[in-house]
């Protein structure tokens, strides 16, 4: 009988940890008053604030300074930029830029 107790415990303590670990990510993400839609009252009472440093990092053409008939050559300059921003969507377009497609945004942690 002491073993079917301690069985039953066990069964108990898993399922109320998975539950705690399953329901975490939700209640986090739910709360986020970020995820409203950007410029309703709800989202600029919250998240108009509440801004973050990103890195967007891209590839910049800069003239080299030498001529091929008379045509200008260029190169590629790999480029990095600061900027505050709300997410790395807005990150990007701050520069007329798209994240994912022509660069690289990448959040910054400030150190303390």
């Amino acid at each position: 009988m002491n073993k079917k107790g301690g069985d039953m415990r066990k069964l108990l303590f898993i399922g109320v940890l998975l539950a705690v670990l399953v329901m975490t990510p939700i209640t986090v993400s739910a709360d986020d008053c970020c995820d409203y839609e950007a410029g309703c009252c709800c989202w600029e009472r919250c998240c108009a604030e509440r801004t973050a440093w990103y890195m967007v990092s891209y590839s910049e053409r800069v003239s080299s300074g030498y001529f091929f008939q008379g045509v200008e050559m260029t190169t590629s300059v790999w480029t990095h930029q600061l900027v505050e921003a709300h997410d790395y969507a807005e990150a990007a377009d701050l520069l007329g830029l798209r994240a994912g497609y022509n660069c690289f945004v990448s959040r910054v942690i400030p150190k303390r």
